[in-house]
């Protein structure tokens, strides 16, 4: 199950806010595993990668292009993160 969440009115605003919502996650439910998706946004998507990796201690899993579905309406140059969460297929 996914799930959108979190948005604000600026790029540096929404990245703030997707590591803050990836370390509460990992603090409180820890996080499994993690991919970063972009939309020919590599550069960003590797920068993310690295800021991930740092944060959970861990890699992620894959680093990919999008679909053209969704680029078409996440928009050019947009990244995204997809998460696990450990226990998560129990549930």
């Amino acid at each position: 199950e996914g799930r959108l969440s979190n948005f604000a009115f600026s790029r540096g605003g929404n990245e703030r806010k997707i590591f803050r919502e990836l370390a509460k996650a990992n603090k409180e439910h820890k996080i499994k595993r993690y991919a970063i998706i972009h939309v020919n946004n590599e550069a960003k998507a590797k920068l993310w990668g690295r800021k991930l990796r740092d944060q959970l201690a861990m890699a992620s899993s894959y680093i990919t292009d999008s679909s053209t579905v969704i680029a078409m309406s996440a928009g050019e140059g947009s990244v995204a993160v997809a998460y696990e969460l450990e226990g998560a297929e129990e549930q």
